[in-house]
């Protein structure tokens, strides 16, 4: 074999290095949170975060009554068009467009190439079999040739959940969050729903070309074998230091309690919350999900002026649950299932359940700002 020229072996290396993927890198869009102010106004938080991003404050009962006016089907809150028509109605120049995905790798897919590529738009998912609104507005990903070649992860507003938002979720739980809308008399049946947005003055987004060389993460890069030895909190700490998430705040933290919370839905595994303390004030939570024998790194977030990673915290659910009258004979496990009790899996509810088969369920209630007990833990009514 003949030599290279030394020219030639420095401009092949040079690339080599162009067309290899980099360290990863996040494009997180600077919206504002704002919690929903209603068990079902997690449409109008949606377009409140979105328009309030680029255009300006509207009120969520305003864009509500927007909103009702403007869906095309009966039992939603907030349909997919009524969300579609209201956030170009008050974000100048935008072309929304509501998106009936065949897979959730798809959805997320575009989602990203909005945020990335597209002068940096956040959008709405449509998760939980179509019960509830979130907003995407970030995404971790590794560039290759100045494009996106693999999303590790993704960003998200969610209005339910007020202790922490901007929570990053792996793209590989999020697959599993981000449902298929199960509605039957509904054109949005079946498929990942998505509102997306793009500006006037450009192109309309092809996203089968743009998206095609696009991968995700293998599970296998953020998943561990379950067993005995099993060290969670140390499985989820190497995770995030591996992708570089909430360093600031990790640092000094020492692992505080780690929780089983049980799924009451066959869709969703069972998964565990581990806190991340200074001085016995969480200031990180992980969530680690379990498939079979399988840890997978799920979700984080950084914590404010929190006391404890649950609420109501065990011995405050006593509390209200004996004073309800009910003896001391109750056992009692954290458990999670999409309800109008809890749309959100950081807000996991107490089960109380006795020797005669009675179950009772303990929640905290944050629209009314206190803790309840529940009879039974019930589906929305009505879909968005």
């Amino acid at each position: 074999m003949k030599r290279l020229k030394t020219g030639t072996f420095v401009v092949l290396v040079l690339m080599s290095l162009m067309t290899m993927p980099v360290v990863a890198t996040d494009t997180n869009l600077g919206v504002t949170y704002y919690s929903q102010e209603t068990d079902y106004y997690c449409g109008p938080a949606v377009a409140q975060m979105w328009t309030d991003f680029h255009s300006s404050f509207i009120g969520q009962d305003t864009l509500y009554n927007f909103i009702q006016n403007h869906n095309i089907e009966s039992g939603w809150y907030t349909d997919p068009q009524g969300l579609e028509d209201c956030v170009e109605n008050y974000i100048p120049n935008i072309v929304a467009d509501d998106h009936k995905w065949s897979s959730a790798d798809s959805a997320i897919m575009g989602q990203a190439i909005d945020i990335v590529n597209r002068g940096g738009i956040p959008s709405a998912s449509l998760i939980s079999e179509g019960y509830h609104w979130t907003l995407m507005k970030g995404v971790s990903y590794t560039p290759y040739g100045g494009q996106i070649y693999q999303i590790n992860g993704v960003w998200i507003h969610d209005p339910w959940y007020t202790m922490a938002p901007n929570i990053y979720y792996s793209v590989n739980l999020w697959k599993n969050e981000f449902t298929q809308v199960d509605f039957l008399s509904s054109t949005w049946d079946n498929y990942w729903v998505t509102v997306q947005g793009y500006w006037g003055s450009r192109n309309k987004p092809d996203y089968e070309k743009e998206t095609e060389n696009i991968r995700f993460t293998d599970e296998s890069e953020v998943s561990t074998l379950l067993t005995k030895d099993t060290d969670i909190a140390c499985f989820a700490r190497d995770q995030m230091n591996k992708q570089g998430l909430f360093q600031e705040e990790l640092k000094g933290t020492t692992p505080g309690k780690t929780l089983l919370v049980y799924s009451l839905d066959e869709k969703y595994p069972d998964y565990y919350l581990i806190s991340f303390e200074k001085n016995g004030i969480p200031v990180v939570i992980s969530m680690i999900s379990i498939k079979d024998d399988t840890a997978m790194f799920g979700a984080c977030a950084a914590l404010e002026n929190v006391t404890s990673i649950i609420m109501p915290s065990l011995e405050e659910a006593k509390k209200v649950f004996y004073d309800e009258g009910y003896e001391d004979q109750w056992s009692f496990r954290l458990v999670w299932k999409p309800c109008e009790q809890t749309m959100s899996k950081f807000m996991p509810i107490w089960e109380f359940s006795n020797d005669i088969n009675e179950t009772k369920y303990v929640g905290y209630n944050q629209f009314r700002q206190q803790v309840m007990v529940y009879d039974e833990l019930t589906a929305k009514k009505g879909m968005g």
